[in-house]
């Protein structure tokens, strides 16, 4: 199984994207654990682990964790433009692997190949009312989300080479605005990217009709540290969490 899962991901992908703070060896060292669970090892020459961006102030973002999300994400998006890529995998360094996803990953990708998109979500959150039903499936695994509808998180992100140049020209004319601009000014990546889709309907969408890939229960880098981040007990209640749910 983890032949299948590995080659899929060489066959389909140019670059797998990790993204990790150099202050989180804990969050580097679980995806290392995730990757080589199908069969990927840190050393792989699809495997990125792209240092994330630590802003020494917030400037006009939401706050220093939003700016360097945002930051590190253009940072990818600029390295894969520069290395020609046509396809590639974003993942953040919280993403965990549910265990199906070991199992249907060839065939998740592989339908891709058959459809019209440019940008695809392995794991997402979207309002339960506003997530596409059947009428909106491309594929077995893959449904079409409307434009208008907002993706929170961005975990877990294929992008295809027509939309890297588009959403770097974007994400910069973002950050040259002021917050709170009508055409769209500094915010949270996940929110940049459902903007950028609202204004660039061309741009397909797809996301799983199930979940594949989730967040890993762990402290946040974006947003400050609250009352539960002070009990040192815990981090061990978040590693027992993950080991219980298959994601440890």
């Amino acid at each position: 199984m983890k032949t299948d899962v590995a080659d899929a991901l060489r066959n389909r992908l140019d670059r797998l994207y990790v993204i990790n703070l150099e202050s989180r060896p804990d969050r580097r060292a679980e995806m290392l654990a995730e990757l080589d669970h199908i069969g990927l090892q840190a050393d792989s020459a699809l495997v990125h682990f792209f240092p994330a961006v630590k802003p020494d102030h917030a400037d006009t973002f939401p706050s220093i964790g939003a700016r360097g999300c945002f930051l590190s994400h253009l940072g990818v998006l600029k390295d894969a433009q520069a290395r020609g890529c046509a396809q590639i995998l974003i993942l953040e360094d919280d993403a965990a692997l549910v265990p199906s996803w070991r199992t249907v990953l060839p065939s998740v990708l592989q339908e891709l190949e058959g459809l019209d998109w440019s940008l695809a979500y392995l794991g997402h959150r979207i309002e339960a009312a506003d997530f596409p039903g059947p009428d909106a499936a491309r594929s077995e695994h893959w449904r079409e989300l409307p434009v208008q509808t907002g993706i929170q998180t961005t975990h877990a992100m294929v992008i295809h080479q027509r939309a890297i140049a588009p959403l770097i020209a974007y994400l910069e004319r973002m950050m040259a605005r002021a917050p709170g601009h009508a055409e769209g000014g500094p915010m949270h990546v996940d929110g940049a990217y459902s903007w950028f889709r609202r204004d660039h309907p061309e741009m397909r969408t797809l996301v799983t009709a199930e979940q594949h890939i989730v967040q890993r229960a762990s402290k946040s880098d974006i947003a400050p540290p609250s009352w539960k981040e002070k009990i040192p007990f815990l981090s061990t209640l978040r590693a027992l969490k993950n080991q219980l749910s298959g994601r440890g």
